[in-house]
Order: C-alpha cells, then sequence, then structure tokens
C-alpha cells in the first residue's frame, strides 16, 4: 500500500510541496485511510498571522520554501473529521467526529488538534479576546459536516471582523507613499455586481508594496468594475473623492480586517492583511460580510 500525504487547499489545488514539513502527516495518523480538515497557521507571539503564512504560500521554487521554513514555520490544526478507514463520517455528530479525531491524530510540535469546549462559550470567547486571538467557532451539537456549505449550525463570533474582497482600483499615494498606491479600492458581490466597500489603506509593508504594485498594473482597465461605474465616481456616490483612481479587472482578492460595515456599506477602519490565492472574486458576497449595520 502506498503511504502519502495530499494536503489540498479549499479549492482543491494540491499544495503538498508548499509545505514539505507536512508530508508526513500520515506517519501521526492512525488509520488506514483519513480525510481531514484544518488549517495551516503560521504563528507570530502565538498568534495565527496571516501575513506571516502569505510568505509561504505563494512560494513555488523548492529552494526558497526550505530556506523560508526555518524563518516562518508553521502548524497544521486539525479540526475535523470527513472519512476514516473506509466511510465516510461527515453525517455523525459533530461531537462523535471530535472523539474519533483525537483517537486518531497523535499531536506533535507540527500537528495539533483544535482545543474544544462543551459550553462555557461566553468564557472561551473572553479568553480569545484577552489573547488578541481572532474570535471562536460555536458548533452545535450533533450538528453534521456539511461540504461547500454555509449553515447556522456552525458559527463564526469574532473579536475582530474580517473578511475577503474584491479589489478594483486603487489610488495613488502621496508623501512616502508617491511612488507607490495610496490605498485600495475594494468591494464585494451583490446580485451579480461589484458593490463598492471603501478604501483600505493601511497594513501594507514595504514587501507587500513592492509585490503588489506590478500585479495591479498588469490588470489595468479603463472601466470602473464597481457598481455604476465612473458615473458614481463623478457623482460622489463613493464617498469622498478618491485621487487619481486607477482601475483594474476584479481578479484579486485581499483578505482585510475591520471593525464593522457601516450602515451606508462601508468598511469601518480596514487593514489589509494579504492576498488569498485559494478563492476566487466570485465567492466574495456582500451578504457574506460579518459586522454589517444595515442589517
Amino acid at each position: 500500500d502506498l503511504e502519502e500525504t495530499v494536503l489540498l487547499s479549499r479549492n482543491r489545488r494540491d499544495i503538498t510541496k508548499t509545505y514539505p514539513e507536512l508530508q508526513r502527516f500520515h506517519e501521526r495518523v492512525v488509520a488506514l485511510e483519513a480525510v481531514v480538515d484544518g488549517e495551516i497557521v503560521a504563528l507570530q507571539d502565538g498568534r495565527p498571522s496571516f501575513e506571516r503564512l502569505q510568505t509561504r504560500m505563494n512560494l513555488q521554487n523548492e529552494h526558497e520554501i526550505k530556506r523560508v521554513m526555518k524563518s516562518h514555520p508553521i502548524v497544521y490544526i486539525v479540526f475535523d473529521l470527513l472519512y476514516l478507514d473506509g466511510r465516510s463520517v461527515i453525517g455523525d455528530p459533530v461531537e462523535k467526529r471530535k472523539e474519533l479525531l483525537s483517537e486518531i491524530v497523535v499531536p506533535s510540535n507540527l500537528i495539533q488538534v483544535s482545543h474544544h469546549e462543551r459550553g462555557a462559550g461566553i468564557a472561551m470567547f473572553d479568553a480569545a479576546r484577552a489573547a488578541k486571538l481572532e474570535g471562536i467557532i460555536a458548533k452545535k451539537l450533533g450538528s453534521p459536516y456539511r461540504p461547500a456549505r454555509r449553515s447556522r449550525e456552525w458559527l463564526k463570533i469574532k473579536t475582530i471582523h474580517d473578511a475577503d474582497v474584491v479589489i478594483g482600483g486603487w489610488s495613488r499615494g502621496e508623501g512616502s507613499r508617491s511612488s507607490s498606491f495610496g490605498s485600495l479600492l475594494v468591494g464585494a458581490y451583490e446580485d451579480g455586481a461589484l458593490r463598492f466597500l471603501g478604501a483600505v489603506g493601511t497594513g501594507f509593508t514595504d514587501v507587500m508594496l513592492g509585490e503588489l504594485i506590478p500585479r495591479l498594473q498588469e490588470i489595468e482597465a479603463e472601466d470602473c468594475p464597481f457598481e455604476g461605474g465612473l458615473e458614481a465616481v463623478r457623482a460622489g456616490r463613493f464617498g469622498k473623492p478618491i485621487r487619481d483612481p486607477h482601475w483594474i479587472r476584479p481578479e484579486l482578492v485581499a483578505r482585510v480586517e475591520y471593525r464593522e460595515v457601516t450602515s451606508v456599506g462601508r468598511l469601518r477602519a480596514p487593514s489589509f492583511k494579504g492576498l488569498r490565492t485559494d478563492k476566487s472574486p466570485e465567492e466574495c458576497t456582500y451578504d457574506d460580510m460579518p459586522g454589517r449595520t444595515d442589517g
């Protein structure tokens, strides 16, 4: 029998070679065959850092991957079990799947099984907030695993909101950013149209700026991709005037953090965290934005 580990991203892209340290994961699993769900994280000061993970997720060169493995180590956190030794378990209650998961996965410095508590949700949320973590996931007892579906049985409870948004353009920078961009113009899809959510001007490192500019320039476009187009921009429907806007084809997805979505549908205090290469723009919908105050 062939013993191996295969890592697939959420859009089923094979990322096994990107994370060589996980290629022997099957040796930590006490089973003949298993399919698990989990998340690869890069830690900074004991907390997951999407920015640090970005340094890893986009690498293809074997030499570069090996070099960065030491400076940006990762941990695989396993949180669910889908298949075990010839049987799908997605219909089993979540508590049963958690029990099986704890029995078959042998933790290490590289592999962890996500911690869970039955009850005590408020205390767990308070602990997550005190530790400056993003939040917790609340899962209803008895709930099955629903592939590629959102459900009220599993709820993200965030200490600070984040979402994936579509980049539709950028504005010219000033001062130290005059040779780069000042902010990214972002949106999310609603009823097939790209709804403008505002400008993201913070959260960028010099490395990010250097990597983003050529990618933005490669997909420049004449037309504004946001709902209403240039007419909406000229009429002031995007809020305060945008300085020297440049439009792009809506092909790039960015992860942003923010306080809330205001009553007029704008991100409050957004900060750039990185690009998503495993998600399509069409998957970024306004209905899925957490922290909305417009109902």
